[in-house]
């Protein structure tokens, strides 16, 4: 059959609504030659990439039009070659590839335009174009991520784990963000021979987590600590970047990648601010208010005086017993103490009493009460501020209340506030608890490393050996394992397409040098490690011979390095301590450090983990941290998933906290076989040529095995003569073809058994099964649906199909596949089916009403949270039965009338869910409007 090729691209007219097409007009003699191509199946960037090589289209009426006689620059609004043109060519009708056009050059002969010189370019090439250099912080959708920074919220995300519910970040196993047990500046211990206070340590402390009671006076100090990020957030977050770029759901929903973090860690030490310089942060302790809320806590001197009063009283003579107070206000800056540039104000209510700006390191303001009538100073209160830029990410707050008094003649003095020597003075000494910091919102983008989104990508693709392409029907990019693309092609048999006449056999290109690496660790945890070891830990060097083992049979050729962009932590499980113990009484506390080798804070490149949610014994350890009581469950931080079937370290380890060795490393799961396949002695490259018909041009992908005389080979390229269908392929053995049996895997693992249903949505099923055993180590499972084969994962023990109908059953089968390539038989049928059912459920009520704060109009209402089956999304607040408005914390203020001073309301609140299903009210409190307070 003849071939009959058409070019068209895209129409270059600002009038046109969305993507139309002009034909192009062909030379009879010209061909497009199109070479389909896995250039590196590692990097997203130029994976499975169409193009052709320069090729020529005559400068005819219709193409002049089209390119707008580019060789005249002298046109207005000529054609911008600069920018490539959408394309796609068809062959006899079928549309065959899109992509986009190059103009490169026009051939002039004889004063007259001749030819338009032009590339066509495969639609996936243009990944690393589209992206370019943007980085991570460019992802602005993350946003819905931002969540407010505080004791209550980072003990959260520590304890469960932060999620969105509607528009807020909650408390939630969703774990859209945690604050995992990497600590940014402390050491940490457990010692259980006494309870002991911080001690100071390099930059920061030595903290011993050891509170046995448990009621927050010891443990681990929240700003100590930093969010993570899950990864397929950030994937997500790439595809609403970018409109033409689309991540398909299936490899997301992984589990082994569901619990993949990365550290939002890019700044020394703590968490800073730094946003917009202009933006001003502040945190306001309150020494007395008439509501009976103090931020400091009395710790020693002549007795807890608040509220302070002051007061002339007459004695005799004309003498008057006078008292005034000096609040003297100190920040003592912890860290970075030399950059830091704030502002201390001290008030009475509203009256700024003093204020000093631009201060930096430690200081200290002195505001004086004094006032010739009885006055109870109950609204006094210190405001800390400093632009975000500043850097003053943590610091303590003390005051002292000096009472000073005097006896004497008041028309001595114009000014009550005077200056004098007081006939007697004392001091009461006030401390705020914890450290403080001037960050009151986490901001993703603020804090995510400095990465760009592509290079963030190809390590994500190295790591575990995966590739892409584009699936043609909807556009979306489809992420996989290298080893399970392959597997997921359909086989077709060219022989009767092959020219027999000449072909090529050539030896494969080895490597002399095979490397699997991170980048240089700088934390002093994994150097420590390595040190002691004297290899480098989540590395691996792979022995360039036929088994990978050490042998006299190693082969030349140039290196092969796969270095990723992340960085490795070691996470060390502490011991208790106390010398009374035996040093295998092992904690279920486990932590990273994030200190250099001299043990002050560091910066590293970023560091991907898997997030294990951790329970603790509170009974048998007594785990602190510093403002609440203790915690019976963490975010632990780990080089190996939950189950101990995936791991971050692409050589065998021994996993930090269970001890046990995982074989199921990132070289095992991923490269082994595409190793092994290279070093084969059979190994083999072919190049031939093939007579395509349009049959085979339009059907064929890069994953597909092409059969010959019953021999089974991969497809490296094919270059192809779209007006003859004359082609040459380049050709390499299939990895099942090369890879002899296993002498030590020579069995398929065991089948999957208890195919159990675990819950299901309107869309979605999800389910377990008991883990298959093998000789050596299972590397995944497939999944059936309907018969049909749906997917291949990582190991595990769960799995969620998305994308289903509502209310409708399915059959599901699970089989289990080794290193080997062998397949165990398939569970038995289980058939699951979908939801139809409306949530119906309410929220529970919320509990614990309180009122926070009452200045003059103004109040502030706190509650305990609601919880609900799926999540809630508000609350409404009632004032005297009406309801007056909405919040979607769990905290209120409402603004009452003027003209509503000594007046009683009650307030209650109700809870709803996105379904409309509201709760119970709260319990009910009732609130006197006080007014302006005089001054």
């Amino acid at each position: 059959m003849r071939l009959i090729t058409q070019l068209y691209i895209e129409k270059d007219d600002p009038f046109v609504i969305g993507t139309q097409y002009d034909r192009l007009d062909l030379f009879d003699f010209e061909t497009i030659e199109l070479e389909s191509t896995i250039q590196d199946a590692r990097d997203i960037a130029t994976v499975f990439t169409d193009f052709s090589r320069q090729f020529v289209v005559p400068a005819s009426k219709r193409n002049n039009n089209i390119f707008k006689h580019y060789y005249n620059n002298s046109i207005d609004n000529g054609f911008d070659a600069r920018v490539k043109k959408k394309a796609y060519i068809s062959l006899n009708g079928f549309r065959f590839r899109d992509g986009y056009l190059r103009l490169t050059d026009v051939d002039i002969r004889n004063g007259k335009a001749y030819s338009y010189k032009l590339t066509f370019i495969g639609s996936f090439s243009l990944v690393k174009d589209i992206i370019g250099d943007d980085k991570l912080s460019t992802l602005s959708s993350l946003s819905i991520y931002d969540h407010d920074y505080n004791i209550t919220k980072v003990y959260e995300g520590f304890t469960t784990g932060l999620g969105l519910s509607g528009s807020e970040m909650v408390e939630s196993v969703n774990r859209d963000i945690v604050y995992p047990s990497i600590g940014a500046r402390d050491k940490w211990f457990y010692d259980t021979s006494g309870a002991t206070a911080p001690q100071e340590f390099n930059q920061g402390f030595s903290v011993n987590l050891y509170d046995p009671s448990l009621n927050g006076d010891y443990g681990i100090n929240y700003l100590n600590l930093k969010p993570a990020i899950k990864v397929v957030n950030i994937i997500k977050a790439i595809s609403d970047r970018y409109e033409s770029i689309n991540f398909d759901d299936t490899y997301l929903t992984i589990p082994a990648l569901q619990e993949l973090y990365m550290l939002l860690h890019n700044v020394r030490g703590f968490l800073s601010p730094a946003n917009s310089p202009e933006e001003l942060v502040s945190n306001t302790y309150y020494l007395f208010s008439y509501t009976g809320v103090s931020s400091f806590e009395y710790l020693s001197g002549a007795g807890d005086v608040r509220p302070p009063i002051t007061r002339w009283e007459y004695v005799s003579g004309g003498k008057f017993d006078i008292q005034q107070y000096q609040v003297i206000a100190t920040v003592d800056v912890v860290s970075p103490p030399s950059d830091s540039n704030y502002s201390i104000e001290i008030l009475d209510g509203t009256e700024s009493l003093v204020k000093q700006s631009n201060l930096s390191g430690t200081q200290s303001v002195i505001a004086t009460l004094c006032t010739p009538d009885e006055k109870s100073w109950d609204n006094i209160k210190v405001v800390v501020s400093s632009r975000k830029t500043s850097e003053l990410s943590n610091f303590n707050v003390s005051l002292e209340l000096k009472q000073r008094r005097f006896r004497l003649r008041p028309n001595d003095y114009n000014d009550p506030c005077f200056a004098s020597v007081p006939t007697e003075e004392v001091s009461s000494f006030y401390q705020v608890p914890n450290e403080q910091t001037n960050i009151t919102n986490i901001e993703i983008i603020q804090h995510i490393p400095d990465t760009k989104i592509i290079d963030f990508l190809k390590g994500l693709f190295n790591m575990a050996n995966l590739t892409a392409y584009i699936n043609d029907d909807t556009g979306e990019i489809v992420i996989r394992p290298l080893i399970d693309y392959y597997n997921e092609g359909k086989e077709i048999d060219i022989t009767r397409l092959v020219d027999n006449s000449e072909m090529t056999v050539s030896r494969r290109e080895m490597y002399s040098n095979i490397s699997f690496k991170y980048e240089d660790p700088k934390t002093f945890g994994i150097i420590n490690k390595n040190e002691v070891s004297q290899v480098d830990y989540g590395n691996l060097e792979y022995q360039s011979s036929e088994d990978g083992r050490l042998g006299n049979l190693v082969f030349d050729g140039g290196k092969y390095n796969i270095k990723l962009p992340f960085e490795k932590m070691y996470y060390e499980r502490l011991s208790d301590e106390n010398d009374t113990l035996t040093s295998t009484d092992l904690t279920p506390m486990s932590n990273g450090w994030l200190v250099g080798e001299n043990q002050d804070p560091i910066l590293t490149k970023p560091i991907l983990f898997y997030n294990v949610p951790t329970s603790v014994d509170t009974v048998d350890y007594k785990l602190g941290f510093k403002g609440k009581n203790g915690f019976d469950s963490y975010n632990r931080a780990s080089n190996t998933n939950i189950n101990e079937t995936s791991s971050t370290n692409f050589g065998i380890e021994y996993d930090e906290y269970s001890g046990n060795e995982i074989t199921n490393s990132l070289f095992y799961l991923y490269y082994s076989r595409y190793v092994q396949a290279l070093f084969s002695p059979v190994a083999r490259e072919y190049s031939l040529d093939i007579q395509a018909d349009l049959d085979f041009l339009l059907s064929y992908e890069l994953n597909d095995t092409l059969v010959i005389q019953g021999k089974r080979f991969f497809i490296e390229s094919i270059d192809s003569d779209l007006n003859t269908g004359r082609s040459k392929l380049k050709l390499i053995d299939s990895f099942n073809s090369l890879i002899p049996d296993d002498p030590d895997n020579p069995n398929p693992p065991t089948d999957p058994k208890n195919v159990t249903f675990s819950s299901s949505t309107n869309d979605s099923i999800t389910f377990t099964w008991t883990e298959s055993t093998d000789d050596v180590a299972v590397t995944g499972y497939k999944i059936y649906l309907d018969s049909q084969f749906l997917i291949e994962i990582p190991p595990t023990t769960i799995y969620t199909i998305s994308g289903l109908n509502q209310n409708t059953t399915y059959s599901i089968r699970v089989s289990a596949v080794n290193g080997a390539g062998l397949e165990s038989g398939l569970s038995s049928d289980e058939l699951m089916q979908t939801s139809n059912d409306a949530d119906v459920t309410p929220p529970t009520a919320p509990t614990n009403l309180t009122v926070m704060s009452n200045i003059g109009t103004f109040v502030e209402f706190v509650w305990t949270p609601s919880t609900d089956n799926v999540f809630v999304s508000g609350y409404d607040i009632y004032v005297d039965g009406v309801l007056d408005s909405s919040s979607f914390g769990n905290n209120a203020t409402i603004e009452f009338p003027s003209s509503s001073v000594n007046t009683n309301y009650e307030v209650y609140v109700k809870a709803f869910d996105s379904a409309g299903n509201v709760s119970n009210q709260s319990n009910t409190v009732i609130v006197t409007i006080f007014g302006n307070i005089p001054v």
